[in-house]
């Protein structure tokens, strides 16, 4: 028998934001944003990144763009966990998503 995990509420994450923020952005992470985020920034790039928390050094356009694609995709998809979709939420996620990449090839 296969049990889902529980949804972190957004309320949850708020109560403890350094201990959750990884695993409540990184329950909105699919193999579609990995995608959009390896195509947009490439996985050379993530990986020659001096910053592999925040990717710093990686232009703010290219999370800009990314936000534009995929915003949909929390909202309807996902909702994600009745918080709203703002552009910091789906950077976070983003964000997440490159470090799980990156933890994959490294």
């Amino acid at each position: 028998m296969v049990t889902k995990k529980p949804m972190i509420t957004r309320e949850e994450y708020l109560g403890n934001p350094e201990g959750l923020h990884r695993p409540y952005h990184a329950q909105y992470v699919s193999e579609s944003i990995k995608a959009l985020v390896v195509s947009s920034i490439g996985v050379k790039n993530l990986k020659e990144s001096n910053d592999h928390y925040f990717f710093s050094d990686i232009p703010f356009q290219k999370w800009d763009a990314m936000y534009v694609r995929c915003k949909g995709l929390f909202t309807k998809e996902f909702g994600y966990g009745g918080g709203g979709v703002s552009y910091i939420s789906v950077t976070f996620v983003l964000k997440e998503a490159a470090r799980q990449l990156i933890e994959d090839v490294l």
